[in-house]
């Protein structure tokens, strides 16, 4: 619960310690799952520029 774990996180009453890890870990792996998702759209704008006739030196420019 992403919501919840935030609130738990901001609570006044909160002293840290491991409230705060267990938030940082689920911040931490929303993280690399978004990272992951953004590598497989990259892929796949590769492959339909490619597909789409464009030159595989100018797609490779595109990803700097």
């Amino acid at each position: 619960m992403q919501d919840g774990a935030v609130i738990w996180c901001t609570d006044p009453s909160n002293t840290g310690g491991t409230a705060t890890a267990d938030v940082a870990r689920h911040l931490l792996g929303d993280l690399g799952r978004s990272a992951g998702l953004i590598e497989q759209a990259w892929k796949q704008t590769v492959l339909a520029a490619v597909s789409a006739g464009l030159p595989l030196k100018e797609v490779a420019r595109w990803a700097g």
